[in-house]
């Protein structure tokens, strides 16, 4: 059994251009071993927040595709699959502020369904 966990973490900024120091994205759920729900509330001022399941999405700013982009201010809930990882980063500037809940997804039965 999982035991489900709240937690607020630094968003590193990813550049545009190869001049200008560019940080990895932080990974936000490394690899789950059980279905996970993970609610994500972006705590940046006037910033939103790049989210993938994979990092190399989100290098490759500012031609971004598979990427959600969280406002600042707004939350959201996200399914990581048994295998999967998730990153998040900020375009730019100064980077930014996430807290997360992460807890493991039930199945559903089909019977309930």
């Amino acid at each position: 059994m999982f035991r489900a966990r709240c937690t607020t973490i630094n968003v590193p900024s990813i550049t545009a251009t190869a001049s200008e120091t560019s940080l990895e994205p932080r990974p936000v759920v490394h690899t789950a071993m059980f279905d996970l729900l993970v609610r994500i509330r972006n705590n940046s001022f006037g910033t939103y927040v790049l989210i993938a399941y994979e990092a190399a999405a989100l290098m490759s700013f500012p031609n971004l595709s598979d990427v959600y982009k969280l406002p600042a201010g707004a939350s959201d809930l996200f399914v990581v699959k048994a295998g999967e990882q998730m990153f998040c980063a900020t375009p730019g500037g100064a980077g930014g502020e996430i807290s997360i809940a992460i807890s493991e997804a039930l199945p559903v039965d089909a019977s309930m369904a």
